[in-house]
């Protein structure tokens, strides 16, 4: 039953929004077209992670931490433990 239940169990990755939202604001970040362009992404994925209807990838982690050198990964994203049908 225990290995049945650690499978039914997925971390995921989520971005702290209201940090984000510090991070854009200070860099005068204005929409997310402008950090689209940042990032190298497109603005419906800027969207798409604020909301958390997608999990951000390795890229956009990787851009946001590298342009937002300020911040830590631990600050700007957080592991959140879902069911892996969720």
């Amino acid at each position: 039953m225990h290995g049945s239940i650690q499978q039914a169990i997925r971390p995921r990755v989520r971005l702290r929004v209201a940090e984000w939202e510090k991070a854009t604001r200070a860099r005068n970040l204005p929409n997310n077209a402008a950090c689209a362009s940042l990032l190298g992404t497109s603005e419906s994925t800027i969207s798409r992670v604020t909301s958390g209807a997608v999990e951000p990838s390795q890229k956009f982690i990787a851009a946001s931490l590298w342009h937002f050198d300020a911040l830590t990964f631990e600050q700007l994203y957080e592991i959140v433990v879902a069911r892996a049908d969720q």
